[in-house]
């Protein structure tokens, strides 16, 4: 992606974002998250 997801989602530092979808952790520990859905609460 090009663009910050705050700038992408249109959502604020401390947010709360729901993500659904399958997650993987690497072996240096980064998360990736493989999203098929986003909620942001407002």
């Amino acid at each position: 992606m090009k663009k910050d997801a705050r700038e992408l989602l249109k959502v604020k530092e401390l947010s709360t974002v729901v993500i659904k979808g399958k997650a993987k952790r690497d072996a240096d520990g980064n998360l990736t998250v493989l999203a098929n859905g986003v909620y942001v609460k407002k």
